[in-house]
């Protein structure tokens, strides 16, 4: 089934400017107001950064989780016993994403 949401497309990769609509329920149509208040309907508004995010999930959605031929190339050097562990390699690239994560604020306990 479809989905379309103020113009992305998030079956598909189609993508429009940033618009704000206004959705209101029931009977009650002409009196939005009283019913955004009581969560019966209300403004949705999707920015350009949420569009592009929608494109980068359908993108990445297309794609296989791990690359199958990397798996299978290291699983045979791992077999033949030709791999070798870069410890440095693997402290750097800790170390790197410790401090991109570290600007960000813990989530409390």
């Amino acid at each position: 089934m479809p989905v379309n949401l103020n113009g992305i497309d998030l079956s598909g990769a189609s993508m429009a400017p940033s618009r704000k609509t206004t959705a209101t329920h029931g009977p009650a149509a002409s009196q939005s107001d009283a019913s955004s208040q009581d969560g019966q309907g209300g403004e949705v508004s999707i920015t350009s950064t949420a569009a592009l995010m929608a494109n980068i999930e359908q993108s990445l959605g297309a794609k296989p989780a791990f690359d199958e031929s990397r798996v299978a190339a290291l699983r045979q050097a791992i077999a033949d016993g030709s791999y070798q562990v870069q410890p440095g390699r693997i402290a750097g690239a800790l170390l790197h994403t410790e401090q991109a994560l570290s600007p960000l604020p813990l989530a409390e306990i």
